[in-house]
């Protein structure tokens, strides 16, 4: 729901772009990228004004709703649901 993007392992994610060690933000970055097919932080290296920037960027895509997973993960993330129904 989007509610649970909002407040899921998105958000998380995004909060670890802020994170002053660089392995965080490359993880952070690779994993947005590979959830939601979208990289907003192409330079997880970048200086801190431009990481910002690009925070800033998708924390708003974020409270916009624009933030969603790909339709894989959605398929996934169904087929679990699905399977935790069951029993």
């Amino acid at each position: 729901t989007p509610e649970q993007v909002k407040s899921g392992a998105i958000a998380r994610l995004i909060d670890w772009l802020k994170n002053d060690g660089l392995d965080y933000r490359v993880l952070a970055a690779h994993n947005l990228w590979e959830i939601t097919g979208k990289q907003l932080m192409p330079n997880p290296a970048a200086s801190d004004s431009v990481r910002r920037i690009n925070v800033l960027n998708w924390q708003k895509r974020l409270d916009s709703g624009d933030l969603q997973l790909k339709k894989r993960e959605r398929r996934e993330e169904e087929k679990e649901r699905e399977g935790d129904a069951k029993g």
